[in-house]
């Protein structure tokens, strides 16, 4: 009977955890599947780890502890949770990291909608020496998923061993298929998942995945056997031995050879670069270089075979290097928390009972989306902020959704509108905010849930106005990667950004790195900045985030980049992000290019960088208008300027007519061989065209600039 109503078993070795074990659990405990069991196997722990799985056991009947007499590492343990397991799936999870509070939810729903033996998930890490989030592609890498979702590993072997790492802690594995199969974890003190994983993963039948980074491992925390490397450096030798044994005893290892080649290199590497010491690197190096890659058949392919180049180049370094010339190497050696600079931090008596950050959310029809968003920013690390949705006039149950929230958590405000646009809505919020700090969330996107205390410290300790910071993109579904590939490192920083720099400076930097995202939900503003200079959002359009960033650009003394990936943005389909542009993307991009030109906001004329920022910024802004023209056909064209104002049709005709609008809205869509024909095309485009018209005047303004200066001092 208690088979049949629990849906989820959680295995948790515990050793000498005590330090996060109660932050863990009460992670686990919070999932919003109750129908779970928690079994926790202490293994023979040093400190109070195992008084407070008692602890809990006491609070919640669902905890169910295991000891054992001595210490046995977390395969023998999670062999013991495996034996008493009794849900329909089962989860690995480790006892120092977090887990998003509808992690087995989301799992649970997806293997049972795709019956699948196995679900995977994405996930980040806390990397405790540079306290930090940090991206992890590797543990679901969409660029290597096979093309259908979910898949057979049997009919797509080169992908089943590179879509994801041998961390057990992301995946979802079906109770009873564990069982049929025998699989279990070795009894290494390290590497002991490689086997478990990867062997569950060639056997199973059908393997899905939930793209969404819903466990955050803590990377540098110093008892951690991850940290411990030095002890047992070719632990993972002897997993990848175990695992090529076990394929070829089920007459696989032929069909997962290329695979199977391609994660050994990646572990061979991997093992090699966490090392903590030069002498213990070394001792790694050579015995790669003398037969561990040879042995394991990854000298057998290219370099293009192998996902990861990096890796292979490393390999390659080690082949042509002497023994001597490793010895006097000096390798980027692995960090953790005991090497960690002190991180900028807040008083919390100095502004007690006051808001450090307001978050604004509008909110249109997202019912599906809007309780998942509202928690991500519920439960942050930063507690002194308040909530403002605004319900944009939905027609669905939105509104009632945050009102149940509501009963929850009094930090959250509810206002109403008729339907009236998100920038009307975003204004509002923006008149009833009390928070030191101004941040802006979609409505359908997520935070981190250390991303409200990390910006505000670092806004805070630079006394910055405004805050840009990095995110990530999730597709919901993951078919839409195949689509939209593009967006899955469009939040990510190409550089770094440490120094506080004025507004226009940043901008151009910014641009010239290929950095610059005009998004609002990817800052932080200091409210007092934003009154200061009477920026709000522009109604009526689209796109306003472009204007309302240039504004703030164009008035910032102090400005900074965080690259710290904070920021969740669900890619879903019929959003801004995945709908076809058509003539509003043109009429809001234009409009943002006029009121650039007539806002005089932080603009000094004999300022260089905010001539050649307003320059740039028209120039992007007009490109992209552009490009968009170029794929609607003249009468979408006139539709749209007859739909406007008459004070606005002409204006927006003159501009067009510039550009020839009767008759050269024709894509060019096949790529020149010369170099110069490429460079003729791009000038005769309508993007090339506009953008050159918008910016004339500014790029005379910039010449009579450099003339004035040049007589000045001559």
């Amino acid at each position: 009977m208690l088979q049949t109503m629990l849906k989820v078993s959680i295995v948790m070795p515990v050793y000498n955890s005590e330090r996060y074990l109660r932050e863990c659990l009460d992670s686990v405990l919070e999932q919003t599947l109750k129908e779970i069991e928690v079994i926790c196997i202490d293994d023979a722990s040093e400190d109070s780890s195992l008084g407070i799985l008692e602890e809990y056991k006491k609070r919640d009947s669902r905890v169910r502890v295991l000891a054992q007499e001595s210490t046995q590492f977390a395969g023998v343990a999670r062999n013991l949770g495996i034996g008493e397991a009794q849900g329909r799936y089962m989860v690995f999870w480790d006892a120092d990291d977090l887990f998003e509070p509808d992690a087995l939810e989301k799992m649970y729903s997806q293997c049972e909608e795709d019956e699948a033996d196995i679900c995977v998930c994405g996930g980040r890490v806390y990397d405790m020496a540079a306290q930090r989030l940090v991206s992890a592609g590797h543990y679901l890498d969409l660029g290597c998923l096979p093309p259908e979702v979910p898949f057979s590993p049997q009919k797509y072997p080169e992908n089943a061993f590179r879509f994801t790492n041998p961390a057990p802690w992301n995946k979802m594995f079906r109770t009873e298929y564990i069982a049929r199969e025998g699989i279990r974890f070795q009894d290494l003190p390290r590497s002991n998942d490689v086997y478990f994983v990867f062997m569950a993963i060639a056997l199973a039948q059908r393997v899905t995945v939930v793209d969404r980074p819903l466990v955050n491992y803590r990377r540098g925390t110093a008892v951690s056997l991850q940290e411990t490397n030095a002890d047992s450096p070719f632990c993972f030798y002897e997993a990848l031995v175990s695992l090529r044994q076990g394929l070829t005893e089920h007459k696989l290892f032929k069909k997962f050879e290329k695979g199977f080649a391609s994660v050994a290199l990646d572990m061979c590497i991997y093992n090699l670069n966490t090392q903590k010491s030069k002498n213990a690197w070394l001792q790694v190096a050579l015995r790669l270089k003398d037969g561990i890659f040879k042995d394991l058949g990854v000298l057998r392919y290219p370099k293009k075979f192998f996902p990861n180049r990096a890796n292979y180049e490393q390999m390659v370094f080690l082949l042509e290097k002497t023994p001597k010339d490793l010895a006097g190497y000096e390798p980027d050696l692995r960090k953790d928390e005991r090497h960690a600079t002190e991180p900028k931090a807040f008083d919390p008596s100095a502004a007690e009972g006051s808001v450090r950050v307001s978050v604004i959310i509008p909110i249109y029809n997202v019912e599906r989306y809007i309780e998942e968003c509202l928690r991500s920013v519920m439960r942050q690390s930063l507690q002194d902020i308040e909530i403002i949705c605004i319900d944009d006039g939905s027609t669905d149950g939105s509104e009632a959704i945050v009102e149940q929230l509501q009963q929850e958590d009094g930090r959250i405000q509810l206002l109403s509108q008729a339907n009236a646009g998100q920038s009307i809505a975003r204004n509002k919020g923006l008149r009833v905010a009390q928070g030191e700090y101004v941040a802006f969330l979609d409505s359908d996107d997520l935070f981190a849930w250390c991303a409200l205390e990390h910006l505000y410290c670092e806004a805070k300790s630079d006394n910055l106005d405004v805050l840009f910071f990095g995110g990530e993109a999730f597709y919901d579904p993951v078919e839409l990667f195949r689509a939209y590939p593009q967006f899955l490192t469009n939040y990510r920083y190409k550089r770094s950004y440490e120094s506080v720099s004025n507004g226009p400076e940043l901008f151009l930097r910014l641009r010239e790195n290929g950095d610059f995202r005009p998004g609002v939900v990817l800052q932080l503003f200091r409210r007092a900045f934003l009154e200061e200079n009477q920026i709000t959002f522009y109604p009526g359009i689209i796109h306003e985030d472009n204007l309302f960033t240039f504004r703030c650009f164009m008035s910032a003394r102090r400005a900074s980049v965080l690259s710290e990936p904070l920021y969740l943005r669900r890619l879903r389909p019929n959003s801004t992000m995945t709908s076809k542009a058509d003539w509003k993307n043109v009429y809001g991009y234009l409009v943002c290019i006029y009121e650039s030109c007539n806002d005089p906001i932080g603009l000094d004329a004999a300022d260089a960088d905010s001539i050649e920022a307003i320059m740039q910024y028209q120039a992007m802004l007009g490109q992209a208008a552009g490009g968009v023209l170029d794929s609607l056909s003249e009468e979408e064209i006139r539709a749209g300027i007859a739909a406007l104002p008459i004070d606005e049709q002409t204006a927006i005709t003159l501009t067009l007519s510039f550009i020839k609008v009767s008759g050269q809205f024709r894509s060019e869509r096949k790529k020149a061989n010369a170099l110069q024909d490429k460079l003729g095309r791009l000038q005769r485009s309508n993007a090339f065209r506009l953008g050159y018209f918008l910016t004339s005047p500014w790029r005379l303004a910039k010449h009579a600039l450099k003339s004035a200066k040049k007589a000045l001092l001559s």
